[in-house]
């Protein structure tokens, strides 16, 4: 699941407020990307997968354990 917020949202922090130059939500962009991660040709880099309880330690970047690069991903699943 991909998700794009049309816009800061009223944050106040400076990092969400900064990432929005690069966010554009295009529906045939995010297909395409589909296809091509369906296809195994395109890879996402993973560097911990955290329980939806644990999301606002994913948003602020305090994830126990978590080094390196890649996303952070939160698992709806039990």
């Amino acid at each position: 699941m991909v998700t794009i917020a049309a816009d800061s949202e009223g944050a106040k922090d400076e990092r969400i407020e900064k990432a929005f130059f690069i966010v554009e939500p295009n529906q045939k962009k995010l297909i395409e990307i589909a296809r091509l991660l369906d296809l195994g040709e395109l890879q996402s880099v993973v560097n911990a997968v955290v329980p939806l309880a644990k999301a606002s330690e994913a948003y602020f970047g305090t994830v126990e354990g978590r080094r390196g690069c890649g996303k952070v991903v939160l698992s709806i699943m039990n």
